[in-house]
């Protein structure tokens, strides 16, 4: 959901606490002496130093406190004055200020209850001085478990030999989710379940269980936590034999500065059923060509290899090519821009529909979208397009991003026939930001449609007359009925 800026109203209970921060003992008062001549000079200069709002984030119909820090950093004590707060649209507040000695600081606070969802600017005024806070309020949302990984060690395992299988649930939701089980299937044999804990909001907890293969053979591993299903195929063989493959290539930073110094990074993984012998990565950067030692690595295991490199001292795009040596068809490629400064980075965060029952046909389906800058500056205003199963349906106006900030938005779609929708976005899809990486804009998701049949039953049979006689013509009468939610065939 769109957090919406205006609010109607709230309730505002002004209560005042003033407090000076100093050496001096709470509550004194400042008293000038007549007698006494002020310094050459002196004069008081105040500033708002802080706004803030306890707690950061509120809910609709929760007490707020906000607090209002002045700093006297003049010379002499201030004069008594006043500084003016609004609140969204809510009728302005004057805030009486009482005289502050140098140096020290005034804390001024006040009650306030939002009653509706949204942005809301809190502005405190001081003369000409001005200081400005965002408060975001929000209403609490629900847990949301989902399976992000679902993995067997060892990858290929023998029979008779035991295998742990890792779920690693996530909680996407804004609430923490009560304890409740995952259920798993193997093969052809009966479904069980495993305890899933307590999950804290954006944390994720491994869930596992063992299972020992009997049989050579290809087996599907099936699990599920309420909506969110994950499957993955285990490959059981007797031939033990290592495997070493170079998962992933990256560079850190991402996007580095010309004439500095980068970490290439080879995720290399054995998905062989044994060790492996040490051997060497080859990095052909450019039309150079060095080398990094990869220990022995165990089966199922993986090792982060890392290689320091100087970039060149111009822009451009350089390709890093990497492989195992003496491996066959174990390269991976990666293409760095080197760049005179910084750029922003648009990217897909999250997309997915804003329900969690299984879509229909006929009935409408809304979509929520995440997108955010990762790069290191400011993103202009850009266009996003989205499509189903491949054919063109709307665009959304993305606005301004700053770097590390995220947007979001929402479209829908009315699904027909289809067994399957194929939901796609790409970020700024008419090039119109230049980004640090343009290879990062786009994610799909297969949401699967809720299946309609029809269901056939006879209701009752009935013949007339009811008591025929021998040689008379006898009429029977079937009643069949539709229960299901699609229209049957003739049959």
């Amino acid at each position: 959901m769109k957090m919406k800026a205006d609010f109607l109203s709230s309730v505002i209970s002004v209560s005042l606490i003033m407090l000076i921060i100093s050496g001096m003992i709470p509550g004194m008062a400042y008293a000038a002496d007549n007698n006494e001549t002020d310094p050459v000079d002196s004069t008081s200069d105040l500033i708002i130093e802080s706004i803030s709002c306890n707690p950061e984030n509120p809910e609709p119909g929760e007490a707020a406190t906000i607090e209002i820090a002045i700093v006297n950093q003049g010379t002499a004590v201030s004069e008594k004055t006043e500084a003016v707060c609004k609140i969204g649209d809510e009728d302005s507040k004057d805030i009486p200020i009482q005289a502050i000695e140098p140096e020290n600081t005034l804390l001024v606070s006040f009650d306030w209850t939002p009653e509706k969802e949204g942005t809301v600017k809190i502005t405190v005024t001081m003369e000409d001085i001005k200081k400005t806070i965002e408060v975001t309020v929000a209403e609490e949302k629900s847990a949301d478990l989902v399976i992000e990984s679902l993995t067997a060690v060892p990858e290929n395992p023998e029979p008779e030999s035991e295998v742990t299988v890792n779920a690693l649930v996530k909680n996407k939701g804004a609430k923490v989710s009560e304890a409740t089980k995952l259920t798993y299937k193997i093969g052809e044999a009966d479904p069980k379940t495993v305890k899933v804990p307590e999950i804290d909001p954006e944390d994720s907890s491994l869930v596992s269980f063992t299972w020992t293969p009997k049989e050579d053979g290809t087996v599907k591993i099936k699990a599920a936590v309420g909506d969110s299903k994950k499957t993955i195929e285990i490959t059981v063989a007797k031939e033990t034999s290592s495997d070493l493959t170079i998962e992933s290539l990256s560079v850190d930073p991402e996007n580095p500065k010309i004439d500095s110094g980068a970490i290439i990074k080879s995720l290399v993984k054995n998905t062989g059923t044994e060790a492996s012998e040490p051997t060497n990565i080859i990095y052909e950067i450019g039309e150079t060509e060095e080398k990094e030692e990869v220990p022995a690595i165990e089966a199922g295991s993986e090792t982060l290899i890392s290689h320091t490199w100087t970039t060149p001292d111009k822009e451009g795009t350089v390709s890093i090519k990497a492989s195992l040596e003496d491996i066959k068809n174990s390269e991976k490629e990666v293409s760095v821009k080197v760049v005179q400064e910084s750029l922003p980075d648009l990217i897909i965060e999250d997309l997915y529909p804003e329900s969690s029952t299984q879509p229909e046909v006929g009935k409408p389906l809304n979509f929520i979208l995440k997108i955010k800058n990762i790069g290191e500056e400011t993103a202009s205003s850009s266009t996003a397009k989205y499509s189903f199963n491949g054919d063109s349906e709307g665009e959304i106006s993305i606005p301004e991003l700053s770097a590390g900030t995220s947007t979001s938005a929402q479209f829908s779609y009315t699904p027909g026939n289809e067994e399957n929708i194929i939901v796609a976005v790409v970020s700024d899809s008419e090039k119109t930001v230049s980004e640090s990486n343009e290879d990062n804009n786009k994610m799909s998701k297969t949401i699967s449609m809720k299946s309609e049949l029809s269901d056939l039953k006879i209701e009752s049979i009935s013949l007339s007359p009811e008591e025929p006689h021998p040689g008379e013509n006898t009429t029977f009468t079937v009643t069949v009925k539709n229960s299901g939610s699609a229209a049957a065939e003739n049959s």
